[in-house]
């Protein structure tokens, strides 16, 4: 960072996930749910593949995820509805893929918070309710607080 840049405020980040919904299926084939929704992901992981170069353990479970580039906001309700704008085009792959394969879908955002005048409005407006609703998307998020 620059001397003349100012210091970040809220950085929030998140991402669309779908992984197995119970314990059994989390190896499911991250290739077979692009082929059914009919969208690149922006990431995925097979359950067994290394997990990095420098020996970190092998995933656990399998992940298929479209992510949203980390900002300095507060509102968090952009990152979601720029996540839904993306992936409701795809409902009805979405929706093949979680019967075939067992799966859960959800919203996760990740808020890094430098500023206690910078806490995010964690506030949706009903008709952002009713598009989660709609795609049965669990919503999470997870503050991580340095002040």
């Amino acid at each position: 960072m620059d001397d003349d840049e100012p210091m970040p405020r809220c950085i929030q980040g998140g991402h669309l996930r779908l992984e197995g919904e119970h314990d059994g299926n989390s190896g499911f084939d991250p290739d077979e749910v692009t082929r059914l929704i009919g969208l690149e992901p922006s990431w995925k992981r097979r359950r067994g593949e290394s997990l990095g170069a420098d020996g970190r353990p092998l995933a656990a479970g399998s992940s298929w995820r479209i992510d949203v580039a980390q900002r300095d906001t507060t509102h968090t309700e952009a990152l979601v509805r720029e996540l839904l704008d993306i992936v409701e085009p795809y409902a009805d792959g979405m929706a093949q893929a979680r019967r075939a394969l067992g799966l859960s879908a959800g919203i996760y955002i990740s808020v890094i918070i430098y500023d206690q005048l910078s806490v995010p409005q964690v506030q949706f407006r009903v008709s952002t309710l009713r598009r989660l609703a709609a795609l049965e998307l669990w919503f999470w998020c997870e503050q991580d607080i340095h002040f």
